[in-house]
């Protein structure tokens, strides 16, 4: 019960923090309601036609690519890190060999998002 106990207070006071955060960013901010700052900002450019129009399904697929390999190699951080804590346990050569199967796995990834052409902008 000890262990419950003490998440509950830690989500009381991380939802305690989140509310004061926001309360005073709101009364210490500065708070205009001006056009320019109500509109969606593009990088800069200005806003144009209907936001439901038709995308490339290429910007998508990079998109995913970008997600996918992004979160496989912050995966591999972990990893590394550990990864001489296990030798001194005795699983080095486990722990490396799964860490290679994992690397090669994106790397087959890679070789099939390259032969697809999925990264040629046309």
């Amino acid at each position: 019960m000890t262990g419950y106990a003490e998440l509950l207070i830690m989500l009381i006071f991380s939802v305690i923090v989140v509310i004061a955060l926001l309360l005073i960013a709101r009364f210490l901010g500065p708070y205009r309601r001006i056009p320019s700052k109500l509109t969606t900002y593009e990088c800069g450019v200005e806003p144009f036609g209907d936001a439901r129009g038709r995308f490339s399904v290429k910007f998508f697929m990079i998109g995913l690519a970008f997600l996918i390999f992004d979160i496989e190699v912050a995966l591999l951080f972990p990893w590394a890190v550990k990864l001489m804590g296990f030798k001194y346990e005795g699983l080095g050569k486990i722990a490396f060999i799964e860490g290679a199967i994992f690397v090669i796995a994106l790397l087959i990834g890679l070789i099939y998002i390259l032969r697809r052409r999925i990264l040629e902008w046309e």
